[in-house]
């Protein structure tokens, strides 16, 4: 596996045309397309466009939504409907995997802003944990059932023991972790060391790791160096995100992929 690109929106990237060129320049063997927020569509009018473009010039197209535990209405299907939104865009798209990104609404932790939501229909944070890993274990079990021949990964915070999440159930259902590492705090080396131990421990299948795209070519460097020391010599990076990645970002992400062993 090679590097990827994140997409955001697709007319940040100019259209169809001008994202494919950056997957091309940064030599990105795969889109990671956003398709859904929660229930709602996501770059609705052009997602076949592009997935068509990309399939041309030889590009696989995953597709990500962001994803959510309830909403303020609580509906009890709330979680079937996105599992089944995002598989029926998958098939309709040709997708080659499905990325559930999973942050802050999956939080038992107090603080960010869908905590009083949580709070209110699920109670004290002890109740709030399991009705969270419930429903974590619930969405990503409907989305294998719905397209049981496709990679599930789930992208979300690199040092599990820092946010209150239910990631041993994401370890546990998903086929693939990709951990976000984009700032360097604490060092990019301590940070993934950490992380892969964590996300290890926990028992996850696999380790895939998405980058700064969007922070300079040195960071993007020394994220990929520091990635390849703690984790593989091979290890590859998909870059958050194409929206926000210039020309030398673009260049610097194919010699990175590059060096890492896939010309």
């Amino acid at each position: 596996m090679a590097g990827g690109l994140w997409v955001h929106k697709v007319e940040r990237n100019g259209g169809v045309d001008p994202l494919v060129r950056k997957a091309v320049i940064a030599d990105a063997d795969r889109l990671i397309l956003k398709t859904r927020d929660g229930r709602s569509p996501h770059n609705k009018d052009t997602q076949q466009e592009l997935a068509n473009a990309a399939r041309d010039c030889g590009i696989q197209t995953w597709i990500w939504g962001w994803f959510y535990a309830t909403t303020d209405k609580g509906g009890d299907s709330y979680i079937w409907d996105q599992a089944r939104k995002i598989t029926a865009d998958a098939k309709r798209l040709g997708a080659s995997g499905i990325v559930c990104n999973l942050e802050a609404p999956w939080s038992c932790a107090i603080g960010h802003r869908w905590a009083a939501i949580l709070r209110d229909q699920f109670g004290n944070k002890p109740t709030r944990r399991s009705e969270l890993k419930l429903r974590c274990e619930e969405l990503l079990t409907a989305i294998k059932i719905e397209c049981p021949e496709l990679p599930l990964a789930v992208s979300t915070f690199p040092i599990p023991s820092s946010h209150g999440l239910p990631f041993e159930t994401m370890a546990e259902h998903a086929d693939q972790i990709w951990p976000q590492v984009y700032f360097s705090g604490m060092g990019y080396n301590r940070k993934i060391r950490k992380s892969v131990g964590q996300w290890t421990k926990l028992g996850a299948k696999a380790l895939h790791y998405s980058g700064p795209g969007f922070l300079g070519t040195a960071k993007q460097r020394t994220m990929a160096t520091a990635l390849r020391q703690e984790l593989t010599p091979d290890a590859q990076v998909d870059w958050w995100v194409a929206d926000r990645m210039d020309d030398p970002e673009l260049e610097a992400a194919q010699e990175i992929s590059h060096a890492g062993g896939c010309a």
